[in-house]
């Protein structure tokens, strides 16, 4: 199956992911709005430039909000989980973080 009809069955049976990382939270707010009313349970990652914003995109139905604050005390709580050679939690699934288009496995 190609990529693009892989993708769209994704989409149809709302298995997937939808990431938003727009500029502008009210741009932000209507995609989220509209992935959530297109599919109830497909988990929906956002970035925010602002904290205020986070609990607008939530109650639009965002599963997961990221703010720049966020992100960098995440980024030092794995690095000094590194440095301690902690194990992380089985709970935790792997996460991706993309800064500045490089990308990093966790």
């Amino acid at each position: 199956m190609s990529d693009d009809r892989a993708a769209a069955r994704r989409w149809q049976t709302g298995t997937g992911l939808v990431v938003a990382a727009l500029p502008d939270a009210g741009a932000t707010r209507v995609v989220v709005r509209e992935a959530r009313r297109a599919h109830a349970t497909i988990p929906i990652l956002v970035r925010s430039a602002r904290a205020e914003d986070e609990e607008m995109l939530t109650r639009s139905g965002a599963t997961t909000v990221m703010t720049p604050e966020r992100a960098g005390a995440e980024l030092l709580l794995d690095a000094s989980a590194r440095v301690l050679a902690a194990p992380v939690a089985p709970t935790e699934a792997p996460r991706v973080v993309v800064t500045h288009d490089v990308e990093r496995r966790c």
